[in-house]
């Protein structure tokens, strides 16, 4: 960028990726906004947001949802599981405390392993604390450490995910590639996609009654073939390493053009 400046040049084209969305920007950084080619963001409303603010004309601003690899093998269930996944690092806005509180009103063989690296040592111990105060030690999981995510599914019979905000969330990505059912909560660019193809995936509140009477139609549920077959057309459609280089060359060729 300062090559460009100087020397007053053309090429090559600058794009800025945005991978980590974050609405409080300094004046360097907006300075650097106006001089980009162009702007491809990792959440939609970011898009629209840099836009709004005039830091981005509108026609070098893109939405370019992120993604995940597949898993390198099929992932076989055990559909005989009372277990349920949960994936995120232990922060507030991953809201694991509701989680617990789903698992204390269930059945005493649901269990939850919830799997994270720990961002914020205050709410991790809150956490704990609440599983203690529940009498949910048996049942509830902290796991870390873990990196390959698609060796642990098998063993679960679904996923919950209840973040309060998201911009992905990319481990619903993983859950889709995988082909493991989930309950979340209507927040990201993801779950906005999910709408019109697995409506009874998501919950647009916490009312802890609508998550119990999910998790209970999920357990008694049969066949999930339907939805496996949703899952494989979104993937293809939305998320494929083929789909996001195809909107990749898109954008850029828009800007060279």
């Amino acid at each position: 960028m300062i090559a460009k400046f100087l020397m007053n040049i053309k090429k090559p084209r600058i794009f800025f990726h945005e991978h980590v969305p974050s609405f409080e920007i300094d004046f360097f950084t907006k300075t650097l906004f106006a001089l980009v080619d162009g702007y491809v963001a990792v959440q939609d409303k970011m898009r629209q947001w840099v836009v709004e603010k005039k830091m981005v004309t509108s026609d070098k601003a893109f939405y370019l949802a992120n993604t995940v690899d597949a898993p390198i093998k099929p992932i076989i269930y055990n559909n005989n599981s009372f277990k349920i996944i949960m994936i995120g690092n232990y922060r507030p806005q991953k809201n694991q405390l509701f989680a617990v509180s789903l698992i204390a009103k269930l059945p005493n063989n649901y269990s939850l392993d919830i799997y994270g690296m720990i961002d914020d040592e205050k709410y991790y111990t809150e956490l704990k604390t609440h599983i203690e105060k529940l009498g949910q030690q048996h049942r509830v999981n902290l796991v870390q450490g873990i990196t390959n995510i698609y060796d642990q599914l098998s063993q679960y019979k679904f996923a919950l995910h209840t973040a309060s905000i998201e911009t992905g969330p990319l481990v619903l990505v993983e859950y889709l590639y995988a082909k493991l059912p989930f309950i979340t909560y209507k927040t990201g660019d993801v779950v906005t996609l999910l709408q019109d193809y697995l409506p009874n995936f998501i919950i647009d509140s916490f009312n802890e009654d609508e998550w119990l009477n999910s998790i209970n139609n999920f357990n008694k549920k049969g066949s999930w073939v339907h939805e496996k077959i949703q899952m494989e057309n979104i993937i293809e459609q939305h998320f494929s390493g083929k789909s996001y280089l195809t909107k990749l060359l898109g954008i850029y060729n828009k800007i060279i053009a």
